[in-house]
């Protein structure tokens, strides 16, 4: 998933455009430029304030567009490279004798902070062996080793982490991840929530996340700097929409399943999938399709409506889980044993912590939007949507688009989706009482004492 631009796009200078020749100069309202560009939610501090730029910063950041080049130069597509070439799984090959393997080919330019503990180092080692059993993850870190840009992987709390255990096993609910540039390099920041998780769900995700972000995000965050394309690209959707297919093919490569759900929901309806992503969180609230850059205002309006009817949803929804609270102290005050609550109660504040992540961050996509919308509104010449909509026109992003065409067919035609069957149930522990029951003790006694309930 992609954190960390200024306060929202119209904050942030424009970078120059490579061999495209834009019309109008750097909008004026394209201020106070990044210190870093991320592919991640942006945090709360961001709403306020644009980062000061650090010494480092990528020149790209801190000019205007460039000079005008001779016509015949801005007329041609950029030019070929090892980077800009697709590379198919097949072309991922084995070394010849005395050449450094892929593995070790990734790991100069790919350097992992485990901050000298040995569990840290080990579940990023592990994560990187099991990737690299994908031959899809191999073809794009051939592609990484050759034209990525330095990187560093390390583990950090993630805000808005909840712990839980939805099969008895312990996992979280939050950001798994989150993929930075810095200026002059990637820096993927892993949940450390998946160091006290059960080995078995860490095998299952984090080698997918990791694609994701290093492979999906990183790879193109670097050639968008190379185009000089880093804000039109942190604002694009096929950003994301890249990277997730990528985990998903990952995944998919692994062990024949894909762990996360959304990834049938996408199939079914991508469309449908990325327009709903885009109210969750305000990284992807403020990305754009191609069409949408070139009418930001009206997309954002609308989308800013659905943010608001969703986010009463999730009020009402918490509202519910929260309701049944009262239940258990009924019971648990009319002779049932507090002991036997033990787990429904960590249970429903799970979920009821879970709800009020997921609503803490459809305040900050509003807040988000709102701001931007009202920056958008205020700049009387349009520049912004003028600089989106030629961005967009950008040859990279075809080229992208051409990937994740590609990567969408493959994943249809490998991927069978598995029959509707309920979850099953984790055991509960002896004696403990199951939300099913407590349903069921609740409907029972409604019905014999309804004057208790209403």
């Amino acid at each position: 998933m992609p954190r960390r631009l200024a306060a929202a796009l119209i904050l942030l200078c424009a970078p120059a455009l490579g061999q495209m020749r834009l019309s109008v100069d750097a909008p004026a309202a394209l201020q106070a430029p990044p210190a870093s560009v991320v592919a991640a939610p942006l945090p709360s501090s961001a709403l306020t304030a644009a980062v000061p730029i650090p010494a480092a910063a990528s020149p790209a950041l801190l000019s205007a567009p460039a000079a005008a080049a001779p016509a015949a130069a801005q007329a041609a597509p950029p030019a070929a490279s090892a980077q800009s070439a697709p590379i198919s799984p097949a072309a991922a090959k084995s070394p010849r004798e005395g050449e450094p393997s892929l593995r070790e080919r990734l790991r100069a330019r790919v350097a992992f902070d485990g901050e000298g503990d040995a569990r840290r180092d080990a579940a990023l080692s592990d994560a990187l062996d099991r990737m690299l059993e994908s031959p899809t993850a191999r073809a794009l870190a051939e592609r990484y080793a050759a034209q990525g840009a330095a990187a560093t992987v390390r583990f950090e709390d993630i805000p808005g982490t909840v712990p839980t255990s939805p099969d008895g096993r312990a996992f979280f609910h939050g950001t798994r991840g989150l993929t930075h540039w810095t200026g002059d390099s990637v820096l993927v920041r892993l949940n450390s929530a998946y160091l006290d998780s059960d080995a078995h769900h860490r095998r299952q995700s984090l080698p997918a996340i990791l694609a994701h972000e290093l492979l999906g995000h990183g790879l193109w965050y670097s050639r968008a700097a190379d185009e000089n394309l880093l804000q039109a690209f942190h604002h694009h959707d096929l950003n994301e929409i890249n990277a997730r297919l990528v985990g998903w093919l990952v995944d998919h490569e692994l062990d024949g399943r894909m762990e996360e759900s959304g990834a049938w929901t996408y199939l079914r309806d991508p469309s449908a999938y990325t327009d709903n992503l885009k109210l969750r969180l305000l990284y992807y609230a403020l990305t754009f399709s191609g069409a949408e850059m070139s009418a930001p205002m009206p997309a954002l309006e609308t989308r800013l409506a659905r943010a608001r009817e969703r986010r009463a949803r999730l009020e009402s929804e918490r509202a519910n889980v929260r309701s049944w609270t009262p239940v258990v102290d009924y019971f648990a005050a009319e002779g049932v044993p507090e002991a036997r609550f033990r787990d429904l109660r960590a249970e429903l504040a799970q979920n009821d912590a879970s709800y009020a992540a997921d609503i803490a961050s459809a305040d900050e996509a509003i807040a988000g939007m709102e701001t931007v919308l009202a920056r958008f509104k205020a700049e009387t010449d349009g520049a912004s949507t003028r600089y989106l909509a030629a961005a967009a026109a950008h040859p990279m992003f075809a080229e992208l688009q051409r990937e994740v065409d590609e990567r969408l067919a493959e994943l249809r035609a490998r991927a069978v989706e598995p029959q509707p069957q309920a979850a099953p149930a984790a055991a509960a522990a002896s004696g403990q009482i199951t939300f099913d029951e407590l349903r069921r003790m609740y409907e029972q006694d409604r019905a014999r004492h309804p004057e208790r309930w209403r």
